[in-house]
């Protein structure tokens, strides 16, 4: 994504507002270069979604029981 200055942020999808930034990382694999991002330290629960820079993801949720009654 261009226009990123190295970071993204995590945005609460009710306010609308930033609740984590963090960097974006460089990684390069056999199978091709890519850049990853990582905010598995943010623990709390709601519906969030990315945004770098001018381009944002669909909402989801962090919940600790995400998975249950999935099945």
């Amino acid at each position: 994504v261009k226009n990123n200055n190295g970071k993204f942020q995590l945005v609460d999808n009710i306010r609308h507002s930033m609740v984590y930034e963090g960097n974006i990382k460089a990684e390069k694999t056999a199978i091709g270069n890519f850049e990853t991002i990582d905010f598995s330290d943010f623990k709390k629960e709601g519906q969030y979604y990315i945004r770098v820079g001018n381009v944002t993801t669909k909402p989801f949720y962090i919940n600790r029981n995400i998975w249950d009654n999935s099945a």
